[in-house]
């Protein structure tokens, strides 16, 4: 049987590798110099956190680039999503109540996620070893991946999945999932 799988856009990751690296170096610079610079304190305050963030970030992203792993695979057990470091790995496509996209904006912009709603989220992240993907369980019910690092749009991921499941998994028979395209929209 088939498989789809999406390697991370490397553009896309050395451009977030670069972004990283000037972050870094702006929060040290910060620290450095908050005094003959004048900042607000709060800024003072958040490179303070920034600087291990930012630079953990980065190296995650640096091996990502170095080791190349894909970011999704839909397979014939479900989608295999290791796109970000709280991917949540094997989705079960029983596990998978609804696939669905959604818009965050945010400052100068918005996100696109492909989101995806699990029938127990609780059964999903016993399974992860991860501490980061405990995270979920803090904040709702979706797991959300990010078009940021994909090598399409989360659009065309739907569609690619949806076809996908209908051609080799259900056979063209009804299936359990709900596809829903229609974009929705959250307020961050």
């Amino acid at each position: 049987m088939q498989t789809i799988t999406l390697y991370p856009s490397r553009w896309k990751m050395v451009r977030g590798i670069v972004a990283g690296f000037l972050l870094t170096a702006l929060f040290v610079a910060i620290l450095i110099y908050h005094d003959q610079w004048k900042v607000a304190i709060q800024w003072w305050l958040l490179a303070y956190p920034g600087i291990p963030v930012a630079a953990g970030a980065t190296l995650y992203w640096i091996v990502r680039l170095v080791r190349r792993c894909p970011s999704i695979q839909v397979t014939p057990d479900g989608i295999i999503d290791t796109s970000s470091a709280v991917g949540v790995g094997l989705i079960r496509w029983n596990e998978i109540a609804r696939l669905g996209l959604k818009t965050t904006k945010v400052t100068g912009g918005k996100n696109i996620y492909l989101t995806i709603t699990p029938r127990d989220m609780k059964v999903i992240l016993a399974r992860q070893a991860s501490p980061l993907t405990k995270l979920y369980d803090s904040i709702g019910n979706e797991i959300e991946i990010g078009q940021v690092y994909l090598p399409v749009t989360v659009s065309q991921l739907l569609n690619q999945i949806e076809a996908y499941y209908r051609t080799y998994v259900t056979a063209g028979q009804p299936g359990l999932i709900t596809f829903d395209h229609t974009v929705q929209t959250n307020k961050k």
